[in-house]
């Protein structure tokens, strides 16, 4: 019963729905980029090992961004083989400020997206942003 009761909490929690949309994301994405024969295109991040990656920590930190959400997930190497990695993402409300960092085991670390303005947690207006309607 209690159970019951925390969930129906959470699911009225817009972060919470947020972050649950991303998780189900990115493993959908993960599956389907194994499973497809379609070519996925790399695009160029940012990444660097850990001890230059401090002063990347240090400007979000003085950006006044929030911890928002971190969740484990894998990234691919040019071959197509998959690894494990975590994956933040860190938020600052008064700016509307944004940011997704990707942390690989061996302590690479590569900004992965950021951004400012016009940052979302509607459902609705991110099924409209993203066509989810029109989607089979």
């Amino acid at each position: 019963m209690m159970f019951k009761k925390l969930l129906k909490e959470l699911i009225k929690d817009k972060i919470f729905l947020a972050a649950l949309f991303i998780f189900i994301s990115s493993t959908y994405i993960a599956v389907y980029a194994q499973e497809r024969t379609t070519n996925f295109y790399g695009k160029p991040v940012m990444c660097t090992p850990l001890e230059q990656a401090m002063g990347m920590w240090a400007q979000i930190k003085k950006d006044d961004m929030k911890p928002l959400l971190g969740f484990r997930g894998n990234s691919f190497l040019d071959d197509g083989r998959k690894f494990d990695v975590d994956y933040f993402i860190l938020y600052d409300a008064d700016e509307q400020q944004i940011v997704v960092v990707e942390r690989q085991d061996n302590g690479f670390q590569c900004l992965i997206a950021g951004g400012t303005g016009n940052v979302t947690f509607d459902p609705e207006k991110l099924n409209d942003l993203i066509g989810w309607d029109d989607i089979p």
